[in-house]
Parts: structure tokens; C-alpha cells; sequence
């Protein structure tokens, strides 16, 4: 593990690249959501956790103008992992327990778990 990364940051950058993973096996997003999760995704593998927030804030509510709200659980709890990479776990809280409650209405089971692998890393 290279100097600056804690295992923390490792754990995060795996859940996001999990998230990543997560969208490749949903249905096909429209060309404009696509470009803003995967700038998302590029800025939170580059530890740019700010950038990345802003990103997946915005994919957000592109999402739900757009009323494909199956990706919004998945946004959400990316928006919580690039606090929970700062260790702003106060502010990353009520992103999980979002994507949680979203995840479990959709029936999403893998955002469900991954909401919960992150809750955990928060206690």
C-alpha cells in the first residue's frame, strides 16, 4: 500500500470501485448521467473527494430530473464514502442510511449491502 493511503482509503476506494461495478450491471444510463458518475468515480480513485461529492451530488439530482431514480440509492452512498474517506463520518451518516432505506424500497440488494458494509465502517 503506497505511503499516503490508510487502510481506511483502501477500504473506500474499494466500495467505490464496487460502485462502479454496481452501475456496469444496471440498465444502460442516459449518455449525460454516464459522463458526470464516471468523472465522479475518476475523481474519487484520484483521492479528489471534493470534486468527487460535487460530481455525485450533481449525478444525484440529474438522476431524478431525468426520473431514473434506480440510480439515486448508489449515488447517495457515494456522495457518504467521499466523506467517510476524510473521516467526516458525522456527514457521511445520513448519506448510508439514505441509500439504505432507498436501496431496500428498490429491492437493490447490492446497495443495500454496500450501504451497510459502510455504515459499519463508520462504527
Amino acid at each position: 500500500m503506497p505511503p499516503q493511503m490508510t487502510a481506511r482509503s483502501v477500504v473506500c476506494f474499494c466500495l467505490g470501485a464496487l460502485s462502479l461495478a454496481g452501475f456496469a450491471a444496471r440498465p444502460k444510463m442516459s449518455p449525460g448521467l454516464e459522463k458526470i458518475v464516471l468523472a465522479g468515480h475518476s475523481h474519487l480513485q484520484h483521492q479528489q473527494y471534493d470534486l468527487a461529492r460535487k460530481l455525485f451530488l450533481d449525478a444525484s439530482a440529474y438522476a431524478e430530473r431525468e426520473g431514473n431514480h434506480r440510480y439515486v440509492p448508489r449515488l447517495r452512498s457515494n456522495i457518504g464514502v467521499t466523506y467517510l474517506a476524510v473521516q467526516q463520518y458525522q456527514n457521511a451518516l445520513p448519506y448510508f442510511l439514505e441509500a439504505r432505506s432507498m436501496a431496500r424500497t428498490q429491492g437493490d440488494e447490492e446497495t443495500d449491502a454496500s450501504a451497510n458494509v459502510n455504515l459499519a465502517a463508520i462504527y
